[in-house]
């Protein structure tokens, strides 16, 4: 059944609230989660886990396994470390920050807001499903910040010039009607 914007009408199979999907999505066996976090939670309810709780190899503190993220190649199906410490171990890896620094820039994406524009990290994760972004320097690799979704993009479309950005914000204002 089709609405008025020719998408389909699908049930969820995590929480069976009806979404609408473009008819591409359904016939390729897609469109089967009305969000991404329904699709997590289906995926983590097919787990077959003996228990319900897990030790972390990072932290060492026994967790649910709800905290644990799914790995297809371990024998019991989730990683070894939980999301938080794993988390943050990708974060001082990719960014070659220390472990203070790399928890700080944690617990800002999850609590703090967008350093260019203002926006929660609730308001982000309600709109885009994930956490906020952590900016930094392609050339010398230097952390600057944690920003939203539509603004990391931005800066990489201009390659983060100021220049740039600077020209498209005179036409803007060059063209924009009272």
């Amino acid at each position: 059944m089709k609405n008025k914007n020719n998408k389909i009408k699908c049930f969820c199979k995590n929480c069976n609230e009806i979404f609408y999907e473009i008819p591409s999505k359904v016939n390729k066996g897609k469109g089967k989660f009305c969000s991404l976090k329904c699709y997590l939670i289906y995926r983590r309810k097919r787990i077959v886990v003996r228990g319900t709780s897990k030790t972390c190899s990072t932290c060492g503190i026994e967790k649910d396994i709800k905290d644990f993220m799914y790995r297809k190649d371990t024998r019991d199906r989730l990683t070894t470390q939980c999301s938080d410490c794993r988390k943050k171990t990708l974060i001082r890896s990719k960014y070659k920050v220390s472990i203070k620094e790399a928890k700080d820039l944690y617990y800002q994406q999850i609590n703090g807001s967008c350093d260019a524009c203002g926006m929660t990290a609730d308001e982000h994760f309600k709109i885009y499903g994930n956490l906020l972004h952590i900016d930094h320097d392609h050339e010398t690799g230097k952390v600057r910040g944690v920003i939203c979704y539509k603004c990391n993009i931005t800066l990489g479309h201009f390659k983060d010039s100021i220049e740039h950005l600077q020209l498209l914000i005179n036409y803007l204002r060059r063209v924009h009607v009272k």
